[in-house]
């Protein structure tokens, strides 16, 4: 019987220097994200200035009698049409009919009449007549704006209203632009250094 006490004491002295380890292992710790202090030492640690950019020369292009300039961006300032420059109410339309010229051509009908303000602007009216294809109808507004912007620069100070024929699906921005600038000086309201007789 003491034999078994001694033991039992004995196994209980070395409990104490046991530790309880879980049966799960744990998880391996993560490195972190930058190995070293300051990051990364392959990438080059200099700024890189983008190359500049040489100055390129203008161009022209020649479609029949008329010739369009085209300029590379940066060099100049791009001329942009804002709200000033469009006919909005419905009273600059009545004005503009009432008052003034028209004159018809195959792809388009141009009216003008002088402007009581002093500004140059411009009203488009394409309705379903031209077509019941909203995107035809689209297309036929960008390209009488965007003539009406290359050749605004040229005008005098008048109003103008440019309707559609259905003739004008069949053209592309340069042939737009080339018969309203044959409309306008028929109008005697495009300068006569823009006129294609000169340019031709």
């Amino acid at each position: 019987m003491p034999e078994q006490i001694d033991f039992i004491i004995k196994k209980n002295r070395n409990r104490k220097n046991e530790k309880n380890v879980s049966a799960l292992e744990s998880p391996p710790e993560t490195p972190d994200r930058f190995l070293r202090p300051y990051g990364n030492r392959c990438r080059p640690q200099y700024h890189q200035t983008p190359p500049s950019e040489r100055p390129r020369p203008a161009y022209c292009l020649t479609f029949g009698k008329v010739t369009v300039s085209v300029v590379p961006k940066g060099d100049k300032p791009r001329l942009r049409l804002g709200k000033k420059d469009k006919l909005r109410f419905k009273s600059q339309f009545d004005q503009v009919r009432r008052e003034g010229v028209k004159v018809a051509g195959p792809g388009m009908v141009a009216i003008v009449a002088p402007s009581p303000d002093g500004r140059i602007q411009c009203g488009v009216i394409c309705s379903k007549k031209y077509s019941l294809l909203a995107v035809l109808r689209n297309r036929a507004r960008r390209l009488l704006w965007e003539s009406f912007r290359m050749l605004k620069p040229e005008l005098s100070v008048c109003r103008v209203l440019l309707i559609p024929r259905r003739k004008m699906m069949g053209y592309d921005r340069m042939q737009a632009t080339a018969e309203l600038t044959a409309l306008l000086q028929k109008l005697q309201v495009l300068a006569p250094q823009k006129s294609p007789s000169s340019l031709g």
